[in-house]
């Protein structure tokens, strides 16, 4: 499929998304600018080629928190849930890209949520959303099992459904995992590659009996 298939076009004030739309497709910027409005009495933000938006709908099947609209002539690449699906399977480069851009989004609400002292909502108890710890250690061992020997941080070998295969996990529950070790800063990005950062506490977490 070539980029031109899932392109869509807009000009200067088209809505790209409405709030509320549940629609399940991720939208990636292709050129021009993307003005994305959130809650009432917030600032607007723009994004520009290479950001991504559209992730509620299209990753957890919630509705549009948010309306976007076309900042000037815009094209956008439209990812449906299927085609998303495909990509976090095959692309590793993509999946690793899609978790950094979720992972700063987060933290950029919650550091702009303490900085304006309105807090978002209340944050569950830890327990409540960290992964189970026998099912964390089989991708932490899995991931230890793939690493480049030599080489100080340690790239990784494979991609996300490489690593759910070897630690026998589903796509979804390997992506969720790879998402707290990331968050825990256990593995990293650099230069685009999966890269072992902390291989002790790694270790330490691959520990839990099978």
């Amino acid at each position: 499929m070539k980029p031109e298939d899932i392109e869509q076009r807009y000009t200067k004030g088209q809505t790209i998304v409405e709030r509320g739309s549940r629609e399940r497709v991720l939208y990636v910027v292709r050129s021009g600018n993307v003005l994305v409005h959130v809650a009432e009495g917030q600032a607007p933000y723009l994004l520009g080629p290479g950001d991504m938006f559209g992730e509620a709908p299209a990753i957890l099947g919630r509705a549009s928190p948010v309306r976007a609209e076309a900042e000037g002539d815009t094209s956008v690449l439209a990812l449906d849930v299927s085609l998303l699906n495909v990509l976090v399977r095959e692309n590793a480069e993509f999946s690793f890209r899609l978790i950094q851009a979720l992972a700063e989004r987060v933290g950029a609400a919650r550091e702009e949520a303490s900085a304006e002292a309105v807090p978002l909502e209340p944050e569950p108890p830890r327990s409540a959303v960290r992964q189970d710890a026998r099912t964390l250690a089989a991708l932490a061992r899995a991931i230890l099992a793939r690493r480049i020997p030599g080489e100080v941080p340690t790239p990784v070998r494979g991609r996300l459904m490489d690593l759910a295969a070897a630690s026998h996990l589903p796509i979804r529950q390997a992506y969720l995992c790879l998402q707290e070790l990331l968050d825990r800063r256990l593995v990293g990005l650099v230069d685009d590659q999966l890269t072992v950062l902390e291989p002790d506490e790694l270790a330490s977490v691959a520990q839990k009996p099978a």
